[in-house]
């Protein structure tokens, strides 16, 4: 019931019973009751009022959450799409690696085969060289020792020996 339409009740009930048995006793407790009631009504309509102020924040920050997360999920698209590029560009780039590298080993093979080559080819040449010098320096030598032992066989007085 509105709180007017009390009023009034209380007011008709002032007036139509004033008699011994108190009833006006019970109108001003009743107007009373009345009072703490609009006290509350008021405390209540200020308390809907803070509660609507209080919706309207919350309906404020989740608002602002969700567009907060809308955001974050930009971003995570966004990194997620640079992620797969950096992550295919560095595939692609050792790829190229790879590829310098087999390149650069056949190379390297190659010259070493070469030098290899080479080097054996050298050594050859002077073990060849060597042992031409050794058989001159192994005739020198032979023909010292013949030397030697001539003149041996001079001095005690043997006849000389013919080289075959």
């Amino acid at each position: 019931m509105p709180t007017e339409n009390l009023a009034k009740r209380i007011e008709l009930l002032e007036k139509t019973v004033e008699g011994p048995g108190g009833l006006s006793k019970q109108v001003a407790i009743l107007r009373t009751d009345v009072a703490h009631l609009r006290t509350d009504m008021t405390e209540l309509r200020a308390d809907v009022n803070e509660l609507r102020t209080d919706v309207n924040e919350l309906r404020t920050d989740v608002n602002e959450l969700r567009t907060d997360v809308n955001e974050l999920r930009t971003d995570l698209t966004d990194f997620r799409t640079e992620f797969v590029q950096f992550k295919d560009e560095t595939r692609s780039e050792f790829a190229a690696v790879r590829q310098e590298m087999k390149t650069g080993f056949v190379a390297v093979r190659e010259e070493m085969r070469t030098e290899f080559a080479q080097v054996r080819a050298e050594i050859r040449a002077g073990d060849e060289e060597t042992r031409a010098q050794m058989r001159v320096l192994h005739e020198d030598i032979i023909a010292r020792i013949g030397l030697l032992q001539e003149g041996r066989n001079i001095r005690r007085g043997e006849p000389r020996r013919r080289r075959k």
